[in-house]
């Protein structure tokens, strides 16, 4: 008899792209990826900072910092999938929250 896996992997392959932020001319992002206790971390970078970037001076005003998370973790079940929690941070007046968030990533591949 076929025995069935007891875990799973998933492979998590992105960036944290841009972020429009008003009232702000130079920012910064910190993240953190938190997830559940049936979740091993295998690979990557749990949490970091990106680069500082200037506000863009196009149409949208946005920052731009392109910065590519690559994570790997195993599992035996769903519950607790890994999220992101992103801060926005001012270059100037010792480091003000400009903005935050969360999200899951996603369970299917794409955009």
């Amino acid at each position: 008899m076929a025995q069935h896996p007891t875990s799973f992997t998933v492979m998590i392959t992105g960036q944290i792209e841009s972020a429009e932020v008003p009232d702000c001319e130079n920012a910064y992002c910190k993240y953190q990826v938190v997830h559940g206790e049936d979740w091993k971390f295998l690979d990557g970078q749990e949490d970091g900072m990106t680069q500082a970037s200037r506000r863009s001076q196009g149409p949208d005003d946005s920052f731009v910092w392109n910065f590519p998370l690559d994570l790997t973790y195993n599992s035996t079940n769903v519950f607790g999938w890994p999220q992101i929690i992103v801060t926005v941070f001012s270059t100037a007046g010792g480091g003000a929250v400009m903005g935050y968030g969360c999200v899951h990533f996603p369970t299917c591949p794409g955009r």
